[in-house]
């Protein structure tokens, strides 16, 4: 992750709101994806 990674992780969590990624770093973290990830069957 990087500097501008963390404005959103912050933003998203503040917020309760999901957050729209590509790649796997925020996949780490315990933030909601705004998409389900690829092969996820929800």
């Amino acid at each position: 992750l990087n500097f501008g990674d963390m404005f959103a992780y912050d933003a998203a969590q503040s917020l309760g709101a999901p957050l729209l990624f590509v790649g796997e770093d925020f996949a780490a973290t315990d933030v909601a994806p705004a998409l389900a990830p690829e092969g996820d069957a929800r």
